[in-house]
């Protein structure tokens, strides 16, 4: 096999048999442990740039690299909500995104992975990235099934999150059914939120938008959040809830402010530092999901259409929900609804309602630089840094203001 260039293959604890691990040289990839059950084989591994644990060598559970963005997938959700003090996490992964809940004051924490060996090797080998997760008295750790976590459970929580999923992995289709999100719903308290992560860079705007109506069919009230602002890459949560209370400056200035901890950050740049992850209020533009069917356990949707998506998209006939597609799609949610009538967002002020607005521009303007417009980039850019305080995030260069969400 030629080594240059591509993936070689390398023999770890079993000589003899098939390899084990794949290992990327051109990222200096070496084994940290490794380990095996009946869901296959779990491996930690470390790179230049930081660790992560992969599954069967296709799966990436995440890793160090990403650490801000991980915490983003908890704290973004946690912000969102009055005063959440039990959380459900489905999906540990390396236990950086659950760990960033302990960031803020919640009383307890349940966190549910399917592979016991990934549990082993989160405890063994991100205890630092995931902020004590694993010693934490308010941590529970449950090794099983998410979704029959919920179904046989009659504890109520705050929040629940629901990490992302790779969807044309068999079985992840469930976790997008009305049967789960409804077993999610009734595991909630009065004016509780589910919160379901998609990745639109693993999603056709046709699965997307299966995913949004099963959510809608369930939920009354049903909101976008913003992980990130990658233009290849990016991630969405759809928020749902019975009973959605709209945004409180006074509680996302306190969680702003534990979060921030000694740093001298302005209430303006603590409001920004979230509201510019909002992309828009689903429930009340809901028109703009075309009419189709829902993903349920009897016509499992999801499971089917998402290997074929993968399949087509490796073959270039199709593309992720992504880029400019999705930039229309953003804008016009936010052009249905705009923040001026948002109910969600009835408490704010005008100038807070514009971060939602400079998020909005940020995240265009990372597109069109990604495709080679340079010009159309650049004024969104100063469209964005316009609406913004003149504090905020770590560092005061127009690139760097969304480098993470909290100091």
């Amino acid at each position: 096999l030629p080594i240059v260039g591509i993936f070689f293959l390398v023999l770890v604890l079993n000589p003899g048999q098939m390899p084990s691990v794949r290992l990327n040289p051109e990222r200096n990839e070496r084994v940290i442990s490794v380990s095996e059950d009946s869901y296959g084989v779990v491996a930690v591994v470390e790179r230049d740039n930081g660790r992560l644990i992969k599954v069967n060598n296709y799966y990436s559970l995440g890793g160090t690299a990403a650490r801000e963005h991980e915490q983003n997938q908890a704290l973004i959700p946690l912000m969102g909500h009055p005063s959440p003090e039990s959380v459900f996490i489905l999906g540990l992964g390396t236990g950086i995104t659950a760990g960033a809940a302990l960031r803020l004051p919640v009383k307890r924490l349940v966190v549910c992975e399917l592979l016991p060996e990934v549990v082993r090797a989160a405890s063994g080998h991100f205890r630092e990235a995931s902020n004590g997760l694993f010693t934490d008295p308010r941590v529970e750790i449950v090794v099983g099934d998410g979704r029959n976590q919920l179904l046989g459970s009659a504890e109520l929580y705050d929040v629940i999150i629901a990490d992302l999923f790779i969807p044309w992995r068999a079985d992840v289709g469930n976790l997008y059914t009305r049967e789960h999100f409804e077993a999610a719903r009734n595991r909630l308290k009065s004016g509780g939120h589910f919160v379901q992560w998609l990745p639109l860079y693993q999603l056709s705007s046709e699965e997307f938008f299966i995913i949004a109506r099963t959510m809608l069919s369930v939920f009354q009230d049903v909101v976008l959040w913003r992980g990130d602002f990658f233009p290849n890459k990016p991630i969405v949560a759809l928020v749902g809830s019975m009973d959605l209370e709209p945004l409180s400056p006074r509680a996302l200035l306190s969680k702003g402010r534990v979060l921030a901890g000694n740093n001298q950050i302005s209430e303006d740049a603590l409001m920004a530092n979230t509201l510019t992850f909002y992309a828009g209020n689903l429930g009340e533009a809901k028109d703009l999901v075309p009419d189709g069917p829902i993903n349920t356990d009897d016509r499992p949707l999801i499971e089917y259409l998402a290997p074929i998506t993968h399949r087509e998209q490796r073959a270039g006939t199709i593309d992720w929900f992504r880029s400019l597609e999705l930039v229309t799609f953003y804008r016009s949610v936010l052009e249905k609804v705009a923040p001026s009538t948002d109910p969600y967002l009835v408490n704010l002020d005008e100038e807070k309602r514009d971060y939602v607005l400079a998020g909005r521009s940020y995240g265009e303007s990372a597109v069109y630089r990604n495709l080679g417009q340079e010009v159309k980039a650049d004024q969104l850019l100063r469209d964005s840094v316009e609406k913004l305080p003149v504090q905020f995030g770590p560092s005061t260069n127009d690139e760097d203001v969304y480098t993470e969400f909290m100091p």
